[in-house]
């Protein structure tokens, strides 16, 4: 089977930025991050991955207008297929995690028959709470 669109899932800081950028130096691939939390960083103003304001980065301002929803319940099929289009790509890769898998997995989601895969990445333990330390937050956060 051939999907259309890829949701990656896993926790934060399980390595889903490199994978991203692995897959979409391929051809026909395209990544474009984590799509879920679109709205969250332009409302944030927060940076694109180029460091301007996402409203300001070319690679934004041209797939803004195709994406109208703000959040990711409110994204479609026909949404990713136009951005898919406009990047000229077969399939198109949604680094949201948590997010994509409530979105697309309810019966009730427009998602429940789009031709959709998953790939899930698993990180060892020790290896989130060596990101956290060096993101300088304290040891104390993870013990229960």
């Amino acid at each position: 089977m051939h999907f259309r669109n890829v949701f990656v899932l896993g926790a934060p800081y399980s390595g889903s930025t490199l994978l991203g950028r692995l897959l979409n130096s391929h051809s026909r691939i395209a990544c474009a991050g984590e799509l879920g939390l679109l709205g969250q960083a332009i409302d944030n103003r927060r940076p694109c991955g180029c460091g301007r304001l996402v409203t300001e980065c070319p690679f934004w301002q041209r797939l803004l207008p195709l994406l109208p929803g703000r959040t990711h319940r409110e994204h479609r099929p026909a949404d990713y297929q136009r951005v898919r289009a406009a990047l000229g790509a077969d399939v198109l890769v949604d680094l949201s995690k948590a997010l994509c898998w409530r979105m697309v997995r309810w019966p009730w989601s427009p998602w429940w028959n789009a031709s959709t895969g998953f790939l899930y990445l698993v990180r060892d333990s020790r290896a989130v709470i060596a990101s956290e330390l060096r993101r300088h937050h304290p040891l104390a956060r993870f013990v229960i």
